[in-house]
């Protein structure tokens, strides 16, 4: 099986050494899609053998990643940052997975910064099956057809080392001005996920209200959406029963706890909830 590992890049000398060296062993063509570097971006991503895509920056994340989808040629395809890499063992567990893997969009433990907890990024899909991304910022791979199911694979990590700091205030304020323009996007697909992320935005500056008017919102929406989306629902859920443990609302807890259980009874997050506040 063959991989292609796609990136997006500005300005990012100091991280991507790092990336492009960890895909060596690894994937079959590293695609680079550069939107305006000013430092030596280009330079290390040609003595890696990359394939260069430029394109002026068009304030899509989304757009920008099917660009570079575009050109890959591999049977499975790596969506990876220039502040992300694989350590050895990750690489050698992909490389070994991908030999029998099922058809799925697959997700990789991942950390946002190195005070948060661990999460998951789905950063790995089959090529040439319609996947597409969605989201202006914090976007996501989507399969129209619905034919692939989301997967988590534990085993593997996606490091991570932000240069700045997704929490900061310039980082914040950057997405926010992004997802403000698709919070009445005509597509509900793309209004729910900004609004689930404009609430997430809303946590990181402490504005309890406006994150749950934000997350119900988003969870009223996704009742409307196609199966596909099935998935995505529990991260509301999530957001939702943090809130009210925040907020110390045990009834309000114990109603989303309900929904949750109903919802999603396999998922593995559900045993480690309490039942009651």
């Amino acid at each position: 099986m063959s991989l292609s590992a796609c990136l997006m890049i500005k300005n990012e000398a100091e991280s991507l050494p790092r990336c492009l060296e960890s895909l060596q062993t690894l994937a079959s063509e590293i695609i680079v899609l550069d939107t305006g570097s000013s430092d030596q971006s280009l330079q290390i991503a040609s003595a890696f053998n990359a394939q260069i895509l430029q394109r002026p920056w068009s304030g899509h994340f989304a757009q920008t990643r099917n660009q570079v989808l575009q050109a890959a040629q591999g049977d499975w395809i790596l969506n990876i940052d220039a502040d992300e890499w694989l350590e050895p063992e990750s690489s050698q567990a992909l490389q070994a997975f991908l030999k029998q893997a099922p058809p799925a969009i697959y997700a990789l433990r991942w950390q946002q910064a190195p005070d948060q907890p661990p999460s998951r990024k789905a950063v790995l899909f089959p090529n040439h099956r319609g996947v597409v991304y969605l989201g202006r910022v914090h976007e996501i791979p989507w399969d129209p057809s619905g034919q692939l199911p989301y997967q988590t694979l534990n085993h593997i990590e996606l490091a991570h080392a932000p240069r700045i700091s997704p929490l900061s205030a310039q980082k914040v304020k950057a997405y926010r001005h992004l997802l403000a323009q698709d919070l009445e996007h005509p597509n509900p697909i793309e209004r729910f996920h900004a609004l689930r992320h404009w609430g997430q935005s809303e946590l990181i500056l402490q504005n309890d209200r406006a994150a749950r008017a934000a997350f119900l919102a988003a969870w009223e929406l996704f009742r409307h959406l196609p199966a596909p989306c099935y998935a995505w629902g529990s991260t509301v859920l999530e957001a939702l029963l943090f809130l009210a443990c925040e907020t110390e609302q045990a009834e309000e807890y114990s109603f989303w706890r309900k929904v949750y259980a109903q919802a999603y009874p396999e998922n593995p997050r559900l045993s480690s909830l309490p039942l009651e506040l």
